[in-house]
């Protein structure tokens, strides 16, 4: 079996180098082929850096901290989430949370996402409320934090963890406050993104 191959081989070999127009054809299709693939592999590569360009990029930035215009026992803590990729941003889930942190419980923990609905169109911003704390457990920072998935406009899901801290020291025993939202800070753990 391995003789027969390689008669065949050595057939077309001496057919090839004997005739010059058959030689240019062999060359002339294997350059195809080679072209072929290189250009295969360079779709694929712009392919993907197209949907890397245009995809929806969601940023969630800190939004502050105010109190309610009719209760002043308790703050919200507030999140802005920024498009600023080229496509919008469909499907929108979010799970926020508003609190301290006790020593030895987990840091961070993301609960239950909301339902998936809303789109966030490119180059606009949306304000979520990070849920509700009462200030009589008020310590000396204040954090928001959570995550947000979203569809990247070609049908893969993404997230965007984050983590606001505030510097509440100032306000402890005072009651009411509000915090604008330059004053949030990102937190060194709890921001990652896909």
């Amino acid at each position: 079996m391995l003789m027969e191959i390689t008669n065949r081989v050595m057939a077309v070999w001496h057919w090839t180098t004997d005739d010059p127009v058959s030689f240019y054809t062999a060359v002339l299709a294997l350059s195809t082929i080679a072209l072929w693939i290189v250009t295969w592999r360079g779709i694929r590569r712009q392919s993907k850096d197209t949907r890397i360009l245009q995809r929806a990029y969601l940023s969630v930035e800190p939004g502050g901290i105010k109190e309610p215009y009719d209760r002043g026992d308790r703050v919200h803590g507030y999140v802005i989430c920024r498009n600023r990729g080229h496509l919008p941003a469909r499907k929108l889930s979010w799970h926020t949370r508003t609190d301290t942190i006790q020593q030895g419980a987990e840091k961070f923990p993301i609960g239950e996402m909301s339902e998936q609905l809303g789109v966030l169109t490119p180059g606009t911003e949306m304000i979520v409320s990070a849920g509700t704390f009462f200030t009589d457990k008020l310590e000396n920072s204040l954090f928001v934090w959570g995550m947000v998935t979203y569809d990247d406009g070609f049908g893969t899901r993404r997230y965007t963890k984050f983590c606001h801290w505030y510097h509440t020291k100032r306000f402890y025993g005072a009651g009411t406050f509000t915090i604008p939202a330059d004053q949030g800070q990102f937190n060194d753990e709890g921001n990652d993104a896909e």
